[in-house]
């Protein structure tokens, strides 16, 4: 399994995620976190630990070394290989106070490791010092890639319309070509040509999209609503390619949306996980909610991506396809940075992909 975790970094809440299977523990800890305002989902095992990691991708796990089902030190070994999980800070927490268990919680990748006996205050210093270590790692990686992008957004803006410009005459003149009699043999070749001249057009459009910050209509909609009215599109065009669309929508909060952005978000999401599978299969657009978060989520059954390219994911022209610009998923990661919203992809190669996104509804 390989994971990449992209995310805005725009101060908001830190969803936190307490593991432990002792309800009276849970609630200490719940009422010590609600102190500094964090947002919280829990779980009482291992097993239901990896659950809810899965499902909500929260930002630091408070987690139990002795817990039913499955151990502590084997839950933060699980969460290291998922999606996010390479980073997201894992203290451990438990009674236990011998040298082995201490190695092995830092051994399976514990980022701190504290006493159930230990001072409040002691305990949320050390939650905020991770969360703003992580943070400041986040903040280098994404300007790191909105340099990439502001780079190939001003190269878009220079060159995009002095190559549109002699290619529309060159379109003009095949096009004159085809029309006459003496060179009715060659219209073929001139129809083929236009068809290439048509792609890198429409390639250099997408392109020139990376370079506008175009105004933003911001409006509480919902998800649901969204998806349900662009689905007879997204069903059609997943029929020509011989798969179905099945859309488990829980019902969700309104959020803060740029209506033709998600709507654009959603299509490029769906049509790459059309052009994952080839020969056919099943396509999953759904959403769920937590806390004050609304997640989006769009899963296939295609082939996965492989290990080695998954860090050029939302860069501008990288791409697996034989005929693709890479431009498609660029547009998504800055559909999602400008919504204050964060982006997961968790791929098994030759299983599938599912691309997560996570907003923020807005305070009251």
């Amino acid at each position: 399994m390989v994971t990449i975790y992209a995310v805005n970094v725009t101060k908001r809440p830190s969803l936190i995620l307490i593991a432990d299977d002792e309800s009276f523990m849970r609630s200490i800890l719940r009422d010590i976190l609600n102190q500094d305002g964090y947002e919280i989902v829990e779980a009482r095992d291992g097993t239901e630990t990896v659950s809810q990691y899965q499902r909500y991708r929260p930002d630091l796990v408070l987690l139990d070394v002795i817990m039913p089902k499955v151990d502590g030190c084997s839950v933060c070994a699980k969460i290291r290989q998922m999606a996010g999980g390479k980073h997201v800070p894992i203290l451990m927490i438990t009674s236990r106070e011998d040298e082995a268990t201490i190695n092995q919680a830092f051994k399976v990748g514990a980022d701190d490791y504290i006493i159930k006996s230990f001072i409040p205050a002691v305990l949320r210093y050390r939650i905020k010092r991770l969360l703003e270590a992580e943070n400041n790692r986040k903040i280098a990686e994404h300007l790191n890639r909105l340099d990439r992008l502001n780079l190939i957004g001003e190269m878009a803006a220079s060159i995009g319309h002095e190559v549109r410009n002699p290619m529309t005459t060159v379109r003009g003149f095949l096009q004159f070509l085809g029309w006459k009699k003496e060179l009715e043999n060659y219209k073929a070749h001139f129809e083929l040509m236009i068809e290439e001249l048509d792609r890198a057009n429409d390639i250099i459009k997408e392109f020139l999209s990376l370079a506008k910050d175009r105004a933003m209509d911001f409006k509480l909609l919902k998800l649901n609503d969204l998806i349900r009215e662009i689905f007879p599109m997204l069903q059609a065009d997943a029929l020509l390619n011989n798969c179905c669309i099945e859309t488990p929508l829980e019902d969700v909060p309104a959020v803060m949306l740029d209506k033709p952005s998600i709507r654009q978000l959603i299509l490029n999401m769906t049509r790459n996980a059309i052009e994952a599978m080839p020969q056919g299969g099943k396509i999953r657009i759904g959403t769920r909610h937590c806390a004050e978060k609304v997640f989006l989520y769009v899963e296939d059954e295609g082939s996965g991506i492989p290990p080695e390219f998954m860090d050029k994911l939302g860069t501008p022209f990288a791409t697996l396809k034989e005929t693709g610009s890479g431009l498609g998923l660029a547009i998504c990661y800055r559909i999602v940075q400008r919504h204050d919203a964060e982006i997961f992809v968790e791929s098994e190669y030759g299983k599938g992909t599912v691309f997560t996104v996570r907003f923020n509804i807005p305070e009251q």
